[in-house]
């Protein structure tokens, strides 16, 4: 396995890790629970969310090049923050859309999309927060068990 494969798979492995524990991260470092992952712009854990965003955002331009769109649309997320709420939300839901279809296309793992369809029906009752969660979590099991798959594809070969 060349070295270039092996920074990719790192990058993924560990962009993926941060979403899967991004709102526990969260939680510790900015100062408790808040009403979205935005909202963690205007605590102490302000460096540390960009930081985390910006590096999942590395782990999409490491994927396939249609998930490059998602990795820059979470880079925007990111960069415009929540001094421009309309732009920055906007953004964020471009975002989770377009990575929810790209996942809807998937033959394997398309259920991850569903349920993130399905928990923005919950945005309105709810609020962002728990949707957020939900589909980071998916969005990051999803890639997960696509490197999981490449990994076992390669020792295969």
């Amino acid at each position: 396995m060349s070295q270039l494969i092996k920074l990719k798979l790192t990058i993924t492995f560990i962009s993926t890790l941060i979403g899967l524990t991004l709102p526990i991260l969260l939680y510790i470092l900015g100062n408790g629970y808040q009403n979205s992952f935005s909202a963690y712009h205007l605590t102490p854990a302000s460096n540390y969310l960009m930081s985390f965003m910006l590096i999942m955002s590395l782990g999409f331009f490491m994927g396939k090049d249609t998930y490059k769109v998602s990795g820059m649309l979470l880079v925007f997320v990111t960069l415009i923050t929540v001094d421009y709420p309309l732009t920055h939300n906007v953004l964020a839901g471009l975002f989770f859309l377009y990575t929810a279809i790209l996942m809807l296309i998937d033959k394997r793992f398309y259920f991850f999309s569903i349920t993130i369809f399905l928990m923005s029906i919950t945005v309105p009752k709810y609020g962002l927060y728990p949707f957020e969660i939900v589909s980071v979590w998916c969005i990051s099991i999803f890639n997960l068990l696509y490197l999981l798959r490449y990994i076992r594809i390669i020792k295969i070969r």
